[in-house]
C-alpha cells in the first residue's frame, strides 16, 4: 500500500503537450513562460562561434635575455679588429627587436604575436621580429656599409652567424592555456526567458 502510495505521488516525467511542426501556425492557445529558463544555444552554434574567434587566436613566445646575453658576451670575445663595437652594438639592436626561427609564426591565423618579457605581454606585429636568416642579412648589410673589407669572409672565419639565434621562443603552454580560456568564455546559452513572458502567440 505504501509504494502504491509513492508510485502515485511521485512525479513523471514531463512531456510536451502540443503537436507542433517547425515553420507550421502555431494553433494552440497564447503560450506563456511558466517558469524561468535559459535558451541553449545548439551544438553548432557553439563551434561556430569558436571557429569565428580563430582570427584572434594569438600565439606567444618568451623574450630570452640569457640567451643575448650569451651572444653579446660571445662577439665581444672574437677578434674582429675595429668592427667589433659595431658589431655587438648592431647584434644588440637586432636583439632587442627579437629573433625568431626561420620557420615562422607556429600556428598563427593572423599578423599578430605576444612577446612576454619583463613581465610583461605585449602584442607585436610578426614584422617586428626577424627571422633569423633575415637578422643574420640584416647585420652583414650595416657593418659592409661601414668598410671595405669582405664582412662576409669576416663573418664566416670569425663565427659571427653562428651567434645569431632565435631569441624569441615560442610558448606552446601559455598559448593554449590562453586559448583554452577564451574558447572556455564562450556562453552556451542566447538569452533568457522569464516566468510570464509571452513565447508564442494563437496562429
Amino acid at each position: 500500500l505504501v509504494f502504491l502510495a509513492l508510485v502515485i505521488v511521485m512525479p513523471r516525467n514531463p512531456k510536451f503537450a502540443y503537436d507542433y511542426k517547425k515553420g507550421k501556425p502555431w494553433k494552440y492557445e497564447t503560450l506563456f513562460a511558466k517558469f524561468d529558463f535559459p535558451i541553449y544555444k545548439t551544438d553548432d552554434q557553439i563551434r561556430e562561434e569558436r571557429g569565428s574567434s580563430a582570427p584572434d587566436y594569438i600565439p606567444y613566445y618568451k623574450y630570452s635575455d640569457d640567451i643575448v646575453n650569451r651572444s653579446l658576451k660571445s662577439a665581444e670575445g672574437l677578434n674582429l679588429g675595429p668592427l667589433r663595437t659595431a658589431v655587438v652594438a648592431d647584434l644588440r639592436d637586432i636583439y632587442d627587436r627579437g629573433v625568431m626561427s626561420d620557420e615562422g609564426v607556429k600556428d598563427s591565423k593572423g599578423d599578430v604575436i605576444c612577446i612576454q618579457r619583463d613581465k610583461k605581454a605585449i602584442r607585436h606585429p610578426v614584422t617586428d621580429v626577424y627571422k633569423q636568416a633575415d637578422a643574420k642579412a640584416k647585420l652583414l648589410a650595416d657593418i659592409t656599409a661601414l668598410t671595405n673589407a669582405n664582412v662576409d669572409s669576416i663573418f664566416r672565419v670569425t663565427g659571427i652567424y653562428d651567434l645569431v639565434v632565435p631569441n624569441v621562443i615560442f610558448d606552446q603552454q601559455t598559448t593554449n592555456l590562453v586559448h583554452s580560456e577564451s574558447n572556455s568564455n564562450i556562453s552556451p546559452t542566447s538569452g533568457y526567458v522569464t516566468a510570464g513572458q509571452l513565447i508564442v502567440s494563437n496562429g
